[in-house]
């Protein structure tokens, strides 16, 4: 898979094997692999053949069970999400990079120290498998972050998000939430999509868009 001048590509409903030959994509910007099976090191291979990426999206993949990012000083959005085989996800980011938006699920986010990317403003976590203190603790270092979606943290009872700058939060099929904490003083848009909320406070007072 040799390209020099492709700058996106899309895969989807395939399989990649390790014995398919060298890859070079040296100007691709746009990755994105759909419902593809490959193994770790044909994964690792087409990461490192592309050095100027800048959108990254695998999704409903399966066949390999670790992915590595680094020395991808361009990337800007990253997406990994419902890969079923994928165990560890591993960001060797430079911390001056310019990644605004991220959306990973599963068991990944225990793994993962969000800290270093002082530019994002965008993130998505889904099927949650970090607690309340790791989410208290990161939104403070994420000074641009704007918005926040959770998906389907269903083991929390209890959820407090602090943030001087997040505009929007939605939070949707966190059916055993009982109390809802926010500190969102710019807070504009809020959407809530699970049980019943015994306590619910916030000091949102920008808020102008609510959806429960």
């Amino acid at each position: 898979m040799v390209a020099k001048s492709l700058t996106v590509l899309t895969l989807q409903r395939c399989d990649l094997e390790s014995t398919c030959g060298d890859i070079n994509l040296p100007s691709l910007k746009e990755l994105s692999l759909f419902d593809v099976n490959a193994d770790d090191q044909i994964i690792q291979n087409l990461v490192a053949a592309c050095p100027v990426i800048e959108c990254m999206i695998i999704s409903y993949c399966d066949g390999f069970q670790s992915l590595k990012l680094s020395n991808v000083p361009k990337l800007m959005t990253l997406k990994v999400d419902e890969n079923d085989d994928l165990e560890r996800l591993d960001l060797d980011l430079d911390s001056n990079l310019s990644l605004y938006y991220l959306s990973i699920d599963q068991r990944l986010q225990s793994k993962l120290n969000l800290l270093p990317y002082k530019n994002l403003k965008d993130l998505t976590l889904c099927a949650l498998n970090i607690t309340n203190k790791w989410l208290y603790d990161h939104l403070p270092g994420l000074p641009l972050l704007e918005t926040l979606r959770l998906y389907r943290c269903l083991e929390w009872e209890r959820i407090e998000i602090s943030s001087h700058h997040l505009k929007i939060l939605m939070l949707h099929d966190c059916k055993n939430l009982v109390e809802v904490k926010i500190n969102t003083p710019k807070l504009y848009r809020f959407s809530y999509g699970g049980g019943y909320i015994k306590s619910f406070s916030t000091n949102a007072l920008d808020l102008n868009d609510a959806i429960w």
